[in-house]
């Protein structure tokens, strides 16, 4: 069945990692198809911010993700991980929301942490612990003041630190 392909409303102008520091003997962990990446504790740091824009057609922002696996004496890892990466977003002015803050900064982060997952992939598949595969990640909105935490998340290991609204947007 043929379906028409829509472009999302969000587009990623240009990414770039800040930060690569990977320590390929981190544990001494040798690789092996059972290391559960998503059992490792990761911690996440994200900046929104919006930009002055040239073009009334879109809203601009610049997005900063570092993720950093933390060492443990429960964590297998093969690897200790500082990432960093900023990239720069367009929002479609058309494109009506309440909360287009949110959505950018949700849909942001995942894409950094996409190309972040593939960029490890690639630098680790020839690292004598071997090719590693970060888990899949789920960015929640920030929380606003006077609410409380989603009790519907899953008991995932992974936390963020951080969490900014875009500067320029209050």
């Amino acid at each position: 069945m043929r379906r028409e392909m829509l472009l999302s409303p969000i587009q990623l102008r240009h990414i770039a990692y800040t930060k690569i520091l990977i320590d390929a003997d981190a544990g001494a962990v040798s690789w092996s198809p059972n290391i559960d990446s998503s059992k490792i504790e990761y911690e996440t740091d994200v900046e929104v911010n919006a930009l002055e824009g040239r073009d009334p057609e879109k809203k601009e922002y610049m997005i900063q993700l570092s993720l950093r696996s933390i060492p443990s004496e429960r964590n297998e890892t093969p690897y200790l991980l500082d990432i960093s990466a900023v990239a720069w977003i367009d929002l479609d002015a058309k494109f009506k929301t309440s909360n287009a803050d949110d959505l950018v900064r949700i849909n942001g982060a995942s894409l950094i942490m996409s190309s972040i997952r593939e960029l490890l992939l690639q630098l680790t598949s020839r690292c004598i612990s071997g090719q590693f595969l970060l888990p899949t990640f789920r960015f929640p909105p920030p929380e606003k003041s006077g609410t409380s935490q989603d009790h519907t998340e899953p008991n995932t290991k992974a936390r963020r630190k951080k969490a900014s609204t875009p500067k320029g947007s209050e």
